[in-house]
């Protein structure tokens, strides 16, 4: 079976790499190397504690308040519009490729970023840059401590703002373009009256949420949300099965027609 639906289109997320490129190449290579390797192997070996992982105190409870469980609901109020646009991509796949990108290939991304971005700001903290302690006074800033510690701070500085930029238009975008197709019964060319009227509507949203509780409120809001795509998802993973059976079952009668036939 393949997954067939709308033609992939380009993203500026394939301008990020670059940024990676720039501050490994820059920063310090050979330890962002070893931490990357020794990394995966502590993911590999610490997966299955760290899987069934769960607070035993307040702290604990705390700290997975705010980025565990956090992540978790952010990725679920996405699943909509994160499940439209793979598949979107995703025409012509089987899917067992369809299963295997969307784990090892965003897993991949996510170890590397991570690790270099991290790893360098580790790297130079240690050798007394500050970045910790910046970090702790204003963690919008994080990011930029860490490129004023590498060269041409300023360029790839700027060229962090316009990717950020960027990001959010092509988010907005697509997110707007998904909610008027899903409000249009489905329709690939929604009606752009439609389409202004869901990109009002969730740019209100997101400026009362951040004049009313600033970050807070926006991370709030996504964890509510989160909650009714919760039961969607579940709803969605029972029809899928369902319908993979169903169509197992096609095939093992056109299979035996054919042998009854002699084709």
């Amino acid at each position: 079976m393949s997954i067939s639906s709308w033609p992939s289109t380009p993203k500026h997320g394939d301008r990020c790499p670059l940024l990676g490129l720039f501050v490994c190449i820059t920063g310090p290579s050979g330890f962002v190397t070893n931490l990357f390797v020794r990394s995966i192997g502590a993911f590999a070996g610490d997966f299955v504690e760290l899987s069934f992982m769960t607070p035993t105190d307040a702290e604990g409870s705390q700290w997975m308040l705010g980025w565990t469980y956090f992540m978790m609901a952010w990725w679920l109020s996405w699943s909509a519009f994160v499940g439209i646009f793979l598949a979107k991509i995703s025409k012509g796949r089987t899917i067992r490729e369809f299963v295997a990108g969307v784990l090892l290939v965003p897993s991949a991304v996510f170890f590397i970023w991570f690790t270099v971005m991290g790893g360098s700001a580790i790297k130079f903290d240690m050798g007394g840059a500050g970045i910790g302690e910046a970090t702790q006074n204003n963690l919008d800033t994080a990011f930029f401590n860490l490129l004023d510690q590498l060269p041409l701070s300023m360029l790839s500085s700027v060229f962090t703002i316009i990717m950020v930029i960027l990001f959010f238009v092509s988010s907005a975008d697509s997110n707007t373009f998904v909610l008027s197709s899903l409000s249009s019964r489905g329709s690939f060319a929604p009606r752009r009256p439609v389409i202004a009227t869901w990109g009002l509507l969730t740019g209100s949203c997101a400026v009362v949420l951040l004049l009313v509780g600033g970050l807070e409120a926006l991370q709030q809001a996504a964890m509510l949300s989160a909650v009714p795509f919760t039961v969607i998802v579940v709803v969605l993973g029972i029809a899928l099965i369902k319908e993979l059976l169903s169509d197992h079952q096609i095939v093992e009668e056109v299979a035996r027609e054919r042998r009854v036939l002699g084709l």
